[in-house]
Formats: C-alpha cells, sequence, structure tokens
C-alpha cells in the first residue's frame, strides 16, 4: 500500500525526529511504501542531511515545502497551498492510496485530494488543534479576523471527523468527546498516545553527564522539567512545586528547553537561583539529562482543548524511570497515574494541593516506573495501533 503522509510539523522539527521517524521506519519495516510531504522551516535547514539520510535509509521518500510565517494568517494559506500543489504533482508521479493527514491544514489537503482522486484518508488529528490556538491565547476571538479563522478550522474539524476513513486520537478522553458531537456512528476512532523509543530512553544505559557537570551536588534531588515554557505550561507553578520540596530536602531545578533561560530565573526567589539549572538539548542529549533526576514535574493549563493532548514527556521521563507530578485535566494523565502510580496528580495548583503532592509522594521504584510506561508508551504498541487502522483501510501486511 501506498500512501502519502503530509506533515505540518518539519522532519527537522523534534516532533518529526520523535512523533513521526519512527514511526514511519517501523511501518516501512512492516510493508507499507511512504512518501512523507512536510513544511520544513527554513531554520533547521543545517538538519536535512541528516534527516534525510535516515529516511534514505530507513526506505521512506521525503519530499518538502518551504513553511512561511512571516504573517500569521496569510503564511498559513499559503502553506497550504505550496502542500496541496506538491501533493497534486506526487500523485500524477507515483499515485497513493492513502493519505495520512498530521493535524488539521493537511487535513485540508487531504479532503481534497479524496474528492479529487478518491483516495482513503486517516485524519490524525493530534489534538483540538484550533481550540488550542484560543486556550493558548495565540488566536484573540475578539478581534474579527480570529474570529473568522476559529470558525473555518471547526468546520474543517467537523468535515474531516465526517470524511475520513478513519481518525486517529491521542486520548481516551477526546475520543469520548467526539462522541457527544454526534457527527457519525459508529466513529471510527484509534487511540494511539505520543509513544517514545523505550530503547532511546532508557534509565539503564550509561551517560558521561553526571551532576557535577551542572554545579549539583551528588547528594541533592533533581526536579526535571522537559520541553517548552510558553503557552499552555504552568512554570510559576512548577517553580512553586520545586519550592515547597525545598521545605523539606535539598532539591534542584532541571529545565530542559530550548526557550529562553531568563523566564525560569525571573520566577525562582532570589535565595534559590542558585539551584536553578537551565540547559537546552538536543533529542539525542536529553536521555543524559534526564539520568540525572529524580522526579519530573509537569503542569499545563487544564483548558478544553488539553482534553485531545498526550505530553511526549510523560512517555519519555516514565521510561527513564522517573514518577511524575502532574495536573488533572489534561488527556488520559490522571487516569494513567492512577492506574500505575507512577506519580501523583493534582486538582489544582493551590500550596495546599501542591503540599499533599509533596507528602504523597513515595519512593518509586526506577524499574517500576519504566514498566507503567511500558504498559502504554512503547514505539511497537503505536505501531501495531497504526497498522491496525491501515489494516481497516485495506492493507494486508
Amino acid at each position: 500500500m501506498n500512501v502519502l503522509y503530509v506533515s505540518y510539523d518539519g522532519m527537522t522539527d523534534p516532533l518529526g525526529r520523535s512523533q513521526v521517524i519512527p514511526y514511519l521506519t517501523a511501518l516501512t519495516q512492516k510493508g507499507l511504501k511512504f512518501t512523507i510531504l512536510s513544511a520544513e522551516k527554513p531554520e533547521l535547514a543545517h538538519e536535512r542531511a541528516q534527516v534525510a539520510e535516515v529516511l534514505k535509509s530507513s526506505g521512506v521518500e521525503w519530499r518538502s515545502v518551504e513553511y512561511s510565517r512571516r504573517y500569521p494568517i496569510l503564511s498559513a494559506v499559503l502553506n497550504y497551498r505550496k502542500l496541496w500543489a506538491a501533493a497534486k504533482k506526487i500523485y500524477r508521479q507515483k499515485g497513493f492510496e492513502v493519505v495520512h493527514c498530521r493535524s488539521y491544514l493537511p487535513a485540508a489537503v487531504g479532503l481534497r485530494l479524496k474528492e479529487k482522486y478518491g483516495v482513503k484518508m486517516i485524519f490524525d488529528m493530534r489534538g483540538f488543534w484550533a481550540d488550542e490556538r484560543v486556550d493558548g491565547r495565540l488566536w484573540d476571538l475578539s478581534r474579527p479576523h480570529y474570529r473568522a479563522v476559529y470558525r473555518y478550522f471547526k468546520n474543517l474539524e467537523k468535515r474531516a471527523v465526517v470524511g475520513a476513513d478513519y481518525i486517529v486520537s491521542l486520548t481516551e478522553a477526546a475520543k469520548r468527546e467526539m462522541t457527544t458531537w454526534n457527527l457519525r456512528n459508529p466513529l471510527p476512532v484509534q487511540v494511539i498516545p505520543c509513544c517514545a523509543d523505550e530503547k532511546h530512553f532508557d534509565y539503564r544505559r550509561t551517560f558521561e553527564l553526571k551532576k557535577k557537570d551542572l554545579g549539583i551536588p551528588d547528594d541533592a534531588k533533581v526536579l526535571v522539567y522537559l520541553g517548552s515554557i510558553s503557552t499552555w505550561y504552568k512554570l510559576g507553578e512548577m517553580v512553586k512545586l520545586f519550592h515547597l520540596l525545598n521545605e523539606n530536602a535539598d532539591w534542584y531545578f532541571l529545565v530542559v528547553t530550548r526557550e529562553n533561560p531568563e523566564r525560569v530565573y525571573a520566577l525562582v526567589s532570589e535565595g534559590m537561583r542558585h539551584k536553578v539549572v537551565v540547559r537546552p538539548a538536543s533529542r539525542d542529549e536529553v536521555p543524559a539529562y534526564l539520568s540525572l533526576a529524580d522526579l519530573s514535574v509537569s503542569f499545563i493549563a487544564p483548558a478544553y482543548s488539553k482534553l485531545a493532548s498526550s505530553p511526549t514527556k510523560m512517555a519519555e521521563t516514565m521510561f527513564m524511570g522517573l514518577p511524575t507530578v502532574a495536573n488533572a485535566g489534561v488527556g488520559d494523565v490522571e487516569e494513567i497515574l492512577t492506574q500505575t502510580g507512577a506519580g501523583v496528580c493534582v486538582k489544582d495548583f493551590t500550596d495546599d494541593e501542591l503540599r499533599r503532592a509533596v507528602v504523597g509522594l513515595r519512593v518509586c521504584d526506577k524499574a517500576a516506573v519504566r514498566n507503567a510506561a511500558m504498559q502504554y508508551f512503547t514505539l511497537e504498541s503505536g505501531v501495531e495501533k497504526y497498522l491496525n487502522v491501515y489494516r481497516k483501510l485495506g492493507f494486508e501486511g
């Protein structure tokens, strides 16, 4: 079966490298044939050669358009037109039986391909994207043009849910929510959370990086946060947890992010700033930083759109044997932590609730936390679930 995989995330993006390429590489080994069409950011051009080599060696063809972002709304229209033109060209050159659309703008391309050429379509929605833009304060609905854009993408969401041959959701919570929309019955949905490569994220590996390299005493405990510190992420509340942990023990806060470290330091009390370490890291470097930690934290604004979110960082830190302090209202996070005992889930961010979380922390064996992650987040399980979708569409491998 020939598949065109359309992604608005570039393959040179961290998400492309962690959440697209490993899946497609494994699925290619199962007999599927992929052509990736992605929107690549010019500033990541230095990553292209390495990514191209990985994909070529895996048997995956890669085409791309240049991602534009200069004008927020007009750039999205331009990116869509580029993807649509490239997709038509690929179909005329080699044909494909299925278009796999990663998120909403690719879904607009997929719907047109299905209408024009009769191909089957997978809507891999990756979350409630339009609502994420509003909840993250990226689209201000008090402004008429953003209201119009929001309405367009909410309508596109409905058309994609109705028109897709199969839908992929990141969470059971989002699947339950979509059934209340009454758009079609039955709703052909496969839930596939954001998985991680359990071989890459493995606390049993040997790493050269040591606490002393970051100015952290060997006997200090380390709280780690991995990823973005903007939009939906509750950085101030994570700093509050760090302060509370230090009431009873010696804790350092390691923040692994590519964003401006001053945003972290500005929220930490002056007497504690020497205990905060902020470092950028490539995907290859992340496991080494996580190996220094004792506990991970992931606080995300519990907005409506977050019902559909599956934090990739949760899979990665759990495979590294780290228990997690997280908050309710984000996808299936509460259910997973409650069922596995691999951390604590807070209901809100009050001091009392955060103190309850600190008191509720128990010693978690790294192997036990990793085993909990193996129940939900292995790359192999994600690949098998994607195979199930393709088999529903006629793949016989």
